[in-house]
């Protein structure tokens, strides 16, 4: 039996604009879980391979390699936050204001990289939601800190498990060694 899950390549004749085709029984937990997450189908597997990008120069491209395989990690992470509500900046705002809540929305957008005007709009969603709360500053009566309520704290805790579930699976194909290595050098070139 085959299924086509949501992923990163075309799905040719498909509906999904972004999908892998994987044997059930080469599923990583991340494939099992959660309910509904993957779709029967009857395409048979694929993998990616330097054939199969659109032109052999794009393996040697950092930039296209690192867009490609964020644009998956995106995708995947707000598939999966669906049914809680949530996308992937807001989670990643509310771990931000749960791990510091002494930080300024100004602070939180050019710490994650989010424009001015986004990283409004997310803080209002979350703090609509009662996740977070805008608290004055102690030092800088202008400035607001964004800090995580327990409703948001609980919704993070829920979340926590989710976000592992899906790094775990866009690195399954990679032993213990090679994880440490891409996430030590993906941090360095995240945050140079």
């Amino acid at each position: 039996m085959t299924m086509s899950v949501p992923w990163s390549c075309s799905l040719t004749g498909g509906s999904w604009e972004h999908a892998i085709i994987v044997n059930v029984n080469d599923c990583p937990p991340l494939l099992r879980w959660p309910p509904g997450f993957i779709k029967e189908d009857t395409i048979s597997q694929e993998h990616t391979t330097k054939s199969d990008l659109p032109s052999p120069s794009l393996a040697e491209d950092a930039g296209y390699l690192l867009a490609r395989a964020g644009g998956r990690a995106i995708s995947e992470f707000n598939r999966a936050l669906q049914s809680y509500g949530m996308r992937r900046w807001q989670y990643t705002v509310l771990v931000v204001a749960a791990d510091n809540g002494t930080r300024s929305q100004r602070e939180i957008g050019l710490l994650l990289g989010i424009d001015p005007s986004a990283i409004v709009t997310i803080v209002d969603d979350l703090e609509r939601e009662g996740l977070v709360r805008r608290e004055p500053h102690p030092k800088d009566r202008r400035t607001r800190q964004i800090v995580a309520t327990s409703a948001g704290r609980e919704r993070l805790a829920k979340l926590r498990p989710v976000a592992t579930t899906i790094s775990e699976g866009l690195l399954h194909n990679l032993d213990e060694a090679e994880r440490r290595t891409l996430l030590d050098l993906l941090l360095r070139i995240a945050h140079e």
